[in-house]
């Protein structure tokens, strides 16, 4: 017998009380991956837990394989009783792991968080180095196979999305036991709830492909018997309108029916059934069927014609001919695009479907305008601009100061003071520091000396890629997330999160997107930091499917020749885009390096709302003069002697040729750099109206 956890090893934790795991639930156990003979036993999941490494082989495919679940007798072509239609019940969800980074005690320290019940045991080709294990989550009671997907998007959301696709088919089974030789087996038991009670997870589910959850098209099964249990209505059978039949059949791609990611087998078995039933078995149902079914990959005639004959031997509800129309309608078909009117047998078709969709979960809510009336406000992190569970993004050129408004605002925010006007509500802010995380920490310490300690306020560090499949930082973010419940989140930067992000196309930035909404499952916002478009566009570069997902966008444009960087709101679901958000950048001693020089930082200046004056565009001259103060400015103190005689002797202030009209336009161009607050001078020196004349260089890789 393997060698259990401690999570399993104590007095109490072995009586198990009240827990699921102590549940009596039905695993079926296949003798091998031909599933042709099964067994079933009434046992524990802790119980289990103690011989779950016990069977042992040569291979792992001389193993047995387990599954949650009851099963019919309705066996495949190849006589495998282990197939979707043969499914009657689930007891449970099974999740496979194989990524090879994440260890069954991270799992397990994640289920913990989430408070759900699960057995986690390693996988026969497990190693130390490259962990691979199942997770097995009871439920509080047998369930309807159709709720099985729902739920195990629930589990794979709890694990922060590292479960395998395969994790998701309904007759999925796995190997136990252990390879002779093999790595030593690891077990750990997780107490908690049963999954199916956990429904707060399902904000945070995480579907088969790895983005959020949104429930698949309804089963293909789609005949249910009548609410009181006669089927009489179901099974009066009018003759077949085979124009409409073919029409609906012709819409539905074979192909589909090749790859099991879209249908598969399964999906060609239910046309079958739906034929068959129709026809009662004629040849006119499997001449139809045989004829779609020629231009498919995996056509076969010997075993189209073994399956249409036990097609009406197969045990449990009959799929009917509605389930064809069903299946069309999903591809465009439509009752107008068939010949003559809807037949009764559409309609009852239509109307077993209905019935089944009926019996799964929907966050479909009707209300009157009294409800509405008295919809509670969203509340808000800081008000005005980020609510609860909310996806932002400041994004501006390089060099525009995102990287300094960002952590400023959550600094802020983690101190529950006001930021540029607008008020927060305290609590938990994580800075995840992509980029320069070295640079950030020193930032970090400028805004403590500068605004005091904020404890709330996490940097995280360590972050390389949240965008791979079964990305170990994106797992242990959402842990940390679910643990400690920020409610503020800044990705610093986008693309420094998400490396090789292919930032044009849809399908990459829907996976940011999706990710950055997964960690607003329990209530934070999540405020993403990227650049916006060569053009200075008003949205972020990148695909319009981001834009289109934010609740709130925030452009900066780089400071101006007062020295104010200015912020406009492109988008705010929380309020208006007018509000004015400007600063100067301050810089913030932080002590002195091993040569005696000042260890600086920049930090931000609020200007309150309406304190920045209006954006005045320098002329010609101005703006040569401000160019030969900048040069000047790399050598050290400028002052106003060295600036006047540099512009009198360039030809770039004034191209006259005469002395004195030079003199007279360097004078102006001065005059107008003082007024319009982009030179200061006093005492015989020019400076920027800011103490870093370079703040915006150094943040160009923001």
């Amino acid at each position: 017998m393997s060698m259990v956890s401690q999570a399993v090893s104590s007095f109490d934790d072995l009586l198990g009380g009240d827990s699921p795991l102590d549940r009596s639930v039905t695993i079926t156990i296949f003798a091998d991956e031909l599933a042709q003979r099964k067994s079933e036993r009434q046992i524990s999941l802790r119980q289990f837990a103690q011989e779950v490494h016990d069977p042992s082989a040569r291979a792992k495919a001389d193993l047995p394989l387990m599954k949650l679940a009851r099963f019919g007798n309705v066996s495949t072509t190849k006589g495998s009783l282990r197939n979707n239609d043969n499914v009657l019940e689930i007891e449970g969800i099974e999740g496979d792991y194989d990524g090879g980074l994440v260890g069954v005690a991270d799992a397990a320290a994640w289920l913990r968080n989430a408070n759900i019940a699960a057995l986690i045991y390693s996988s026969p080709s497990h190693t130390p180095d490259k962990p691979r294990f199942r997770v097995v989550c009871p439920l509080g009671s047998s369930t309807a196979p159709e709720q099985r997907e729902r739920l195990c998007a629930r589990l794979n959301g709890a694990l922060g999305g590292i479960l395998s696709g395969e994790s998701f088919t309904l007759s999925q089974s796995y190997y136990f036991g252990h390879v002779k030789g093999a790595s030593a087996p690891e077990v750990a038991i997780v107490e908690g709830r049963p999954l199916d009670a956990a429904n707060d997870l399902d904000a945070a589910a995480i579907g088969r492909h790895g983005t959020p959850y949104s429930p698949s098209p309804a089963p293909l099964v789609t005949a249910v018997s009548a609410p009181d249990g006669d089927d009489d209505e179901l099974d009066w059978q009018p003759a077949p309108d085979w124009d409409r039949i073919e029409s609906a059949l012709s819409a539905i791609p074979v192909k589909d029916a090749d790859h099991q990611d879209t249908g598969g087998r399964d999906l060609w078995l239910r046309i079958g059934q739906a034929l068959h039933q129709v026809s009662g078995g004629s040849d006119d149902g499997f001449d139809r069927w045989d004829a779609w079914s020629k231009d498919g990959e995996k056509y076969n005639r010997r075993d189209q014609e073994r399956t249409w004959k036990s097609l009406g031997r197969r045990d449990g509800k009959r799929v009917r001919i509605g389930t064809l129309f069903d299946l069309a309608k999903r591809y465009g078909w439509s009752q107008s695009s068939a010949p003559g009117e809807p037949d009764v047998i559409d309609q009852i078709g239509f109307a077993a479907s209905e019935q089944a969709a009926a019996t799964a979960p929907t966050a479909l809510r009707f209300l009157p305008p009294s409800a509405c009336a008295d919809t509670p406000s969203r509340g808000y992190v800081v008000k005005g601009l980020f609510a609860p569970r909310d996806l932002a993004c400041i994004f501006g050129a390089p060099g525009a100061g995102k990287s300094l408004i960002a952590p400023h605002i959550g600094y802020q925010a983690a101190l529950g003071r006001t930021a540029f006007g607008m008020r927060t509500k305290p609590g938990c802010v994580f800075y995840v520091a992509a980029e320069d995380p070295h640079g950030m920490r020193g930032r970090v310490t400028g805004l403590r000396r500068r605004h005091g300690d904020a404890p709330d306020f996490i940097l995280v560090e360590g972050v390389s890629d949240l965008l791979a499949s079964g990305s170990p930082d994106l797992a242990a973010l959402r842990s940390a997330v679910a643990e400690q419940r920020p409610s503020l989140i800044f990705l610093d930067t986008l693309a420094m999160s998400f490396p090789g992000l292919e930032e044009n196309t849809a399908e990459d930035m829907g996976r940011v997107v999706a990710i950055a909404r997964s960690l607003t499952g329990h209530g934070a916002a999540v405020v993403l930091i990227h650049h916006d478009t060569k053009a200075q566009g008003a949205t972020p570069r990148g695909h319009s499917l981001l834009n289109g997902a934010l609740d709130v966008g925030l452009q900066l444009f780089a400071r101006d020749e007062a020295g104010i960087v200015r912020g406009k709101l492109t988008k705010n679901r929380n309020g208006s885009c007018d509000r004015d958000i400007a600063f100067r950048i301050a810089t913030e001693c932080l002590g002195e390096d091993e040569d005696g020089d000042a260890i600086t930082t920049a930090l931000v200046d609020e200007l309150a709302p309406g304190a920045a004056p209006k954006r005045e565009k320098l002329t010609p001259s101005e703006r040569a003069a401000l160019q030969i103060f900048e040069a000047l400015s790399t050598a050290g103190a400028v002052t106003e002697d060295a600036w006047r005689k540099a512009c009198v002797a360039s030809a770039t202030v004034s191209a006259s040729a005469d002395a004195d009209s030079r003199r007279k336009a360097a004078k102006r161009a001065f005059e107008g750099l003082a007024r319009k607050g982009a030179v200061l001078m006093e005492g015989g020196l020019v400076r920027r109206p800011t103490s870093l004349e370079n703040a915006f260089d150094q943040e160009e890789v923001d």
